[in-house]
Formats: C-alpha cells, structure tokens, sequence
C-alpha cells in the first residue's frame, strides 16, 4: 500500500493539522421522560484529517495530484503519516494495530520510528524481547512492524502506545476533482483524507520486508 507523498524541500501542511478522531454511537429513546440508551458502534475511533497547503504551488500540487489519479480516487486506501512527533497514549487509549488469525506473527502498527513504546495483546502489556520483537520502519513502505513470538489467538487484538509519526490509514473523501478543483482544495479549503482501520478487512495487517512476506486479501473500509 503507498504512502502519501512528502516534499524534499520546506513544503508543509499547515501546522496545527486538522485531525478529527470520528466515533459512531446509536441512540434508542424510551420512557415518557426521553430516557436513551447508546451504543458505541467503533471499538476504535477513526481518524480523518484535513489537509491544507497555504504556500504550494501548481507544480507541487501537481505531484499530489498524480498520486491522487493513481489511487482511483477514493477507491484505494494508503498511509497518511502524520508530519509531527507526539505521544500517543497508554491506559485504553492505546492506537488500533489488528486482529489476529491465530497464524500470522508479522503486525503492522500505525507508526513510523516509534519510540517509548508499548505493544498491548488483549489489554495485556506484551514484553520486548519475550513476546515480540519491534523493527523501526522494518515494513512496508516505512512502516513500524513488530513480529510476535508465538501467533496470537484467532480474534485477539493489538493495540500499540508510542512516541514517534502517527501512520493513519485512508482514503480520498471524494472522486472526481479536476486538477483546479484538487490545487483549491490544498491551497484554500483543504483536502480532506477519510479514516479507516489500520488493518484491512480481515484485521490482517501487511508485512513486506527482505526477509519476511506475509500476503493478504483486497482491502476495503
């Protein structure tokens, strides 16, 4: 899966990003008092993000543009990492890294040089060196992966908490943009990338090192 394009020179989305973190809960009314119930239908929050280029030229745009050709549009997903370092915290709010097969023992996980970080099976801290072991940018385009030592049980889940460039996993909002329409968007409005699971739809993440190759199926949201 590609990664969103960088600039070598001193090209940057607007600072701070615009970074929503998306729940989704169903509300059931009862009782002659309005009473509700709610359920909350993402275990996991999805992040979409707004990009904004205030200082980029068509040319520059241009190159962003290509990449959004080569996507279809909204039809292929890719990595987004996230320009700045920050922490990403533990106690439950640790970031979604898959759902495991009870075969696979290379994960993906949504950093890029992560650091202070603390991978989480079930709730349960795993230990460096016993459980997994942790390569920095290791896998597929850049990506941080971890290799466990024994494949999780079938349906179990990883979380990841670090220090290090958050990896987020999406997809153009929209299809369709002429090339003005897309530059617009960049310059002005901003160009808005929709959230999706850092693992496709099986939950399998994707591995591809020189040593290492685990394959998966099509993705989707």
């Amino acid at each position: 899966m590609a990664v969103f394009p960088t600039f070598t020179d001193d090209i940057y989305s607007d600072n701070p990003l615009v970074d929503e973190v998306r729940f989704k809960t169903t509300f059931t009314m009862f009782g002659t008092e309005g009473q509700e119930r709610r359920k909350r239908q993402y275990l996991h929050p999805k992040r979409d993000i707004n990009l904004k280029f205030s200082w980029i030229t068509k040319q520059e745009a241009r190159l962003l543009w290509e990449f959004y050709a080569a996507r279809s549009g909204s039809f292929e997903a890719f990595y987004y990492v996230h320009p700045f370092i920050r922490t990403y915290p533990t106690s439950g709010g640790e970031q979604f890294a898959s759902v495991c097969d009870g075969e696979s023992v290379n994960f993906l996980v949504p950093s890029v040089g992560a650091t202070s970080y603390t991978l989480y099976l079930q709730g349960v801290e795993q230990t460096e060196g016993v459980d997994y072991t942790f390569y920095s940018q290791g896998g597929i385009d850049g990506i941080d992966y971890v290799r466990m030592d024994v494949a999780p049980t079938a349906g179990h889940q990883l979380t990841w908490a670090f220090t290090g460039q958050l990896a987020t996993r999406c997809r153009f909002e929209e299809d369709n943009l002429t090339f003005e329409t897309f530059y617009n968007r960049l310059a002005k409005m901003g160009l808005k990338l929709k959230g999706l699971l850092f693992s496709d739809e099986l939950g399998f993440a994707t591995v591809t090192t020189t040593t290492t190759t685990t394959s998966t199926t099509t993705t989707t949201t």
